[in-house]
């Protein structure tokens, strides 16, 4: 399976609010389970059902700046404007919010994306990947065509398509941790080569100079180059 056979039918918000710390998603309509589920225990019935309530337009992955999964992993989910940026890219997920009856909005959560965040992170981390996953999902949240003699799939929730769209990735051994610790861009990436360990030269060239700098040797020879420098500049400045 690839990512061509594979399809999101969620919904990117028309709007997204940030009050203070709550990143707030206006609905179209009161969800839904598709019978006469009441607000307060749809999360129950169909965690899907949030993208039939949003009030927004249907999601197009090509237009996505990078892969959903990609961005996920990356996201500083604890910081509202962060999250808020990422809902109105990429949209929200049933197992990340909670709905306020009373304004008809649904609050997506930092701490419960920052949870699901640690969880997934935990999994793409090569050192700690599980081999057998059990991915949470509502009722008719995930469809597939068998038509064709190829699966098809299809997704209404976010989360699983994060999931999925991972998987895909990993099977073919794309997805990978920049190994520079302070990686300042990028930390989880897909690989465009099989030997591939860092997420950019900038990372590579960063990782290398710390690893030279960790031998004593190179480290005096540097601080030797730095004063042998300063006293240059210190000669030229009196000069002029």
């Amino acid at each position: 399976m690839n990512h061509d056979d594979l399809r999101y039918k969620g919904k990117i918000p028309n709007r997204v609010e940030l009050d203070g710390t709550r990143v707030l998603v206006p609905l179209g309509q009161v969800p839904s389970s598709g019978s006469s589920a009441r607000p307060s225990n749809f999360r129950d019935a169909v965690l899907a059902a949030v993208n039939d309530a949003v009030d927004g337009t249907p999601a197009n992955p090509e237009t996505w700046p990078e892969p959903v999964h990609v961005a996920f992993a990356n996201l500083n989910a604890r910081n509202p404007e962060a999250l808020a940026h990422f809902v109105r890219i990429y949209g929200t997920s049933g197992m990340f919010f909670d709905y306020e009856e009373d304004t008809g909005k649904l609050i997506v959560d930092p701490g419960k994306v920052a949870r699901e965040q640690e969880e997934f992170r935990h999994v793409w981390d090569v050192r700690g990947a599980a081999s057998n996953l059990n991915i949470r999902g509502g009722t008719d949240d995930l469809s597939a065509d068998l038509s064709g003699g190829v699966v098809k799939l299809s997704v209404r929730d976010l989360k699983t398509f994060i999931w999925v769209s991972y998987l895909i990735d990993r099977a073919t051994g794309k997805t990978e941790v920049c190994q520079y610790s302070r990686c300042p861009r990028q930390r989880y990436f897909l690989k465009v080569r099989s030997d591939q360990q860092f997420c950019s030269t900038e990372c590579r060239s960063l990782h290398h100079m710390k690893v030279w700098r960790s031998d004593p040797k190179n480290a005096e020879r540097e601080r030797k180059q730095r004063r042998k420098t300063a006293r240059k500049k210190r000669r030229t400045s009196a000069a002029l």
